[in-house]
């Protein structure tokens, strides 16, 4: 990639991102701008599209890294100084558009350049403020009220807003109920996530190796979940369902990995609940691939989300024909369809389970997941929803 003294044209798109480059697919702000960068190599829908993190510009065919840039504790002024240096090379213009995956990017850039065609993909489980305290921050009503504002101050400066979901808008709503006339004021795309299986992914740590032989000789149903474990994905209350399930139906496999502020809880409500012999835990992140074979020889995919937006894992596990067990929030409502899968209105009985074992075929469904993750949630489909919006910006009059 040549960037120095690029000139402006107007046909870039710039997809923008305040994380590192993951180099894996993964979700959040920067997965979502990594996995876009993928799908438009494989089907090249959106033309001179530059992808930028904090340490790498990507574009079609190359790579930039970006280790001028000091890292400074005040963010806000160290993106003042990115978007200016970036300028520098991209000669940013008004015939640009721009798309944001994290606000702090967009609040700087649009205070610097006063551009129009600007759209922030809002990722966040909630507001700014709730998400922060659901990784485990110390409530604080002076941030509350800074954060709240920023986020209002942004939504009302950009073009459109995009959520992954119609429930992440309530999501945010419920989690601050005053942002709910902001959002009404802003013109919406809904942009669901989307990726597609992989045939045979590789699996590169032993221990998951050990794992996915128990899962392949296992004779009893396999629960998988994967996720932060904070306030908002709600791991720590799976235990509770679990144990009804086990009452009920006996023995299974739980497979759940991840870590967060709410680990502790989680190990806590294994062993009240007596599930511990079920459970499989790996307390870190995996290789992707190696997650991808996991759900590969797993029967259902279960979260209990407080908020919910719409979760990379769940469809990823769908393709693979895993049944989604989840709570009927948010996101999740637009993820289960036509009962392809279960919605735990209670999680201390299987009441819920019981009414879909009676009335659904697990096989008809393993199929049913596979095909909606395949045509609805699938990476081209992905793709050409921020194809459109990106022409329905560079037309908007």
């Amino acid at each position: 990639m040549t960037v120095h003294g690029i000139s402006s044209s107007n046909n870039r798109v710039f997809s923008i991102s305040d994380r590192e480059c993951p180099l894996q697919p993964a979700g959040g702000p920067a997965g979502v701008n990594y996995r876009l960068m993928l799908a438009n190599r494989k089907y090249g829908f959106i033309n001179h599209m530059y992808h930028i993190f904090k340490n790498m510009i990507i574009d079609d065919d190359s790579i930039m890294n970006l280790n001028m840039f000091e890292k400074e504790d005040n963010v806000i002024d160290w993106l003042k100084r990115y978007f200016k240096k970036l300028n520098d090379y991209f000669h940013f213009s008004d015939d640009d558009i721009y798309i944001f995956h994290d606000v702090f990017s967009a609040f700087v850039f649009i205070s610097i350049f006063p551009f129009r065609k600007t759209v922030l993909v809002y990722h966040q489980q909630g507001s700014l403020y709730k998400e922060l305290v659901f990784f485990g921050h110390k409530p604080d009503e002076e941030l509350k009220k800074q954060l709240d504002s920023l986020l209002h101050a942004t939504f009302m400066s950009m073009m459109y807003i995009g959520f992954p979901s119609k429930g992440a808008i309530e999501s945010v709503i419920e989690s601050e109920p005053v942002l709910e006339n902001t959002i009404n004021r802003v013109m919406i795309k809904i942009l669901y996530n989307g990726c597609d299986p992989v045939d045979d992914p590789k699996v590169s740590e032993k221990d998951v190796n050990e794992i996915i032989h128990m899962l392949k000789t296992s004779q009893v149903p396999n629960f998988v979940t994967s996720a932060t474990l904070n306030e908002a994905k709600g791991v720590e209350r799976i235990p509770e369902f679990l144990s009804a399930f086990k009452k009920k139906y006996g023995s299974f496999l739980w497979v759940v990995v991840g870590d967060g502020a709410k680990a502790d809880e989680l190990a806590q409500n294994i062993e009240k609940y007596d599930i511990r012999e079920n459970t499989i835990w790996l307390r870190k992140q995996i290789p992707h691939g190696d997650m991808l074979a996991i759900f590969k020889h797993t029967d259902f995919y279960i979260l209990t989300h407080r908020f919910s937006i719409f979760d990379f894992s769940t469809i990823e596990a769908m393709g693979y024909g895993n049944i989604p067990i989840l709570t009927p929030i948010g996101g999740n409502k637009e993820v289960i369809i036509n009962n392809s899968g279960i919605f735990l209105n209670t999680l201390s009985s299987t009441e819920d389970f019981d009414n879909y074992v009676m009335n659904y075929n697990f096989d008809i469904a393993k199929q049913m997941n596979i095909q909606i993750a395949r045509e609805l949630f699938s990476e081209k489909a992905f793709l050409k929803r921020y194809a459109d919006l990106i022409e329905e910006v560079r037309n908007y009059r």
